[in-house]
């Protein structure tokens, strides 16, 4: 017996071994607040990798939505562009079909010589085809390039030297050839010319036009390269002329008028009289006239073809 143990006591020895469950207890609470501590790490890790791949994808599917958006928006532009050229060449072609009509039924064709053309809005080119009358052609006739070089090289020439102009009529009328011989080239002589006082350019005659050197010596021409800005009318000496405008109507209608007062000044230089030219400041002072919208070139073009349907010219 140990001393100082009561009879019957349970040793002492035991209390040590109860003292010494406790750092058990106390390991195996440290290693569940472990586990604890290690899974609320874990699932923190998880919980914000999940948020990422949700912000992820979020980022995704708005930029997904973005380029689709953008995608759409560019081939709705597209199709708008597409559809408004188709329109604008539709009209176009009506519009030239009738010009051709009017020129054969004021007598200024030439069998089937000389071009009429308009340069659309994507830069193509709708023009004379070169093997029909004028009165026979209708708008599904007209090409998109010409098979007669002479053409291709005035009309390529011209809309180079002056980007502000949409179409071009290029005739050979007997009074027009004339005045393109005369030395002291085109003059105004009454009202009708005051259109052209100051606006016509010269462009020397260099055979048929069907060198590609000649194109430069054309857009100097018709860019001021005489002192003429801006030209509405260019006299190709000993050839014929060319009208330009900003539609077919304008330009149409400085041909009908150049074609007069070609033949009004070859008429009065026929009588042998001495002739009375117009004063430089009336005819400056008339010339701004002309640009009075009432009195504006192409103002009669609702008219003409309505005259052209008349006659049986039908292209609505």
């Amino acid at each position: 017996a140990l001393i100082g143990s009561k009879p019957g006591a349970t040793p002492s020895a035991t209390t040590p071994a109860t003292s010494a469950t406790a750092p058990a207890t106390s390991s195996s609470h440290g290693s569940t607040q472990g586990h604890k501590r290690s899974f609320s790490t874990s699932s923190a890790r998880a919980f914000r990798t999940l948020i990422s791949r949700a912000s992820t994808s979020r980022s995704f599917s708005t930029s997904s939505s973005s380029f689709y958006t953008r995608s759409t928006a560019a081939k709705v532009r597209h199709m708008s562009i597409y559809s408004s050229v188709v329109e604008e060449e539709a009209q176009v072609r009506k519009d030239i079909s009738v010009a051709h009509w009017l020129t054969r039924h004021y007598g200024m064709d030439e069998l089937q010589w000389n071009h009429i053309s308009v340069k659309l809005s994507d830069g193509a080119t709708v023009i004379t085809p070169g093997d029909r009358m004028f009165d026979d052609i209708m708008p599904h006739h007209l090409h998109k390039s010409s098979d007669n070089v002479t053409a291709e090289i005035i009309h390529a020439a011209v809309y180079k030297g002056r980007p502000d102009v949409k179409c071009i009529v290029h005739l050979h009328t007997p009074a027009t050839v004339a005045v393109s011989c005369l030395k002291q080239g085109f003059r105004c002589m009454a009202q009708e010319s005051a259109y052209f006082h100051k606006k016509v350019a010269y462009h020397e005659w260099e055979g048929l036009s069907d060198d590609l050197d000649e194109g430069p010596r054309i857009e100097r021409a018709v860019n001021g390269g005489g002192g003429v800005v801006p030209a509405n009318v260019l006299l190709m000496r000993n050839h014929g002329f060319c009208t330009v405008g900003k539609t077919v109507a304008e330009a149409w209608v400085y041909a009908y008028y150049f074609n007069r007062s070609c033949m009004t000044q070859m008429a009065v230089l026929q009588t042998g009289a001495e002739a009375i030219y117009p004063k430089d400041d009336v005819l400056a002072h008339a010339e701004m006239q002309t640009r009075i919208p009432e009195f504006s070139a192409g103002v009669e073009w609702a008219a003409l073809k309505r005259l052209a349907a008349r006659h049986g010219h039908v292209v609505d």
